[in-house]
């Protein structure tokens, strides 16, 4: 064998699994669509402020997700290691519960003291409603094991669109309350 038959080291996305891989260039993709649908939609002169709530709260979280996926992509690369698979459900399980139970709480707050609210805070709650009946089905494939190892993937993305969702929704909510005059 010569020096140029060597074959180069896998690169970390080599190791991955591929529903993995393909998980983590929809949220490097999806966070960049964020990103640039927001820029192009942050409305521009004379603009009533809380109309500027939806567009920053697509380039904050874009800029989150993306971020998340290359910050995932360069830990793999500097500590070699690779994705472990779920050993213990409960620990997801309560983080699961955690993300309903405050979904839940900022929903209650919203129906009790959110008196006319704005077109972003209406997303916004429209969104975390989408959250919530995905925690929910999460928290029944982990809590109850259903499907086991051949499900793994589908719960990394129905995480992924929880994260997904919480995040956009509370953004839309928070810069809203934010730019409210």
């Amino acid at each position: 064998m010569t020096d140029t038959d060597e074959t180069p080291p896998p690169t970390p996305t080599d190791k991955m699994p591929t529903n993995q891989v393909v998980l983590f260039w929809v949220r490097l993709i999806v966070g960049g669509a964020g990103v640039v649908f927001g820029w192009l939609s942050y409305p521009t002169g004379d603009v009533v402020a809380p109309e500027r709530a939806v567009p920053i709260a697509m380039v904050a979280v874009g800029a989150l997700f993306a971020l998340q996926a290359g910050l995932d992509l360069m830990w793999m690369r500097a500590t070699g290691a690779e994705p472990a698979p779920l050993d213990n459900p409960q620990g997801p399980q309560s983080v699961i519960a955690a993300f309903v139970a405050s979904i839940s709480t900022v929903l209650g707050l919203l129906a009790a003291f959110g008196e006319h609210p704005s077109q972003a805070i209406r997303l916004g709650a429209l969104i975390l409603v989408i959250a919530v009946i995905v925690g929910l089905m999460l928290l029944l494939y982990v809590a109850y094991g259903i499907g086991g190892p051949a499900t793994a993937s589908l719960l990394a993305w129905m995480v992924s669109v929880l994260f997904a969702t919480t995040s956009f929704g509370l953004a839309c909510i928070g810069l809203a309350v934010y730019f409210r005059r």
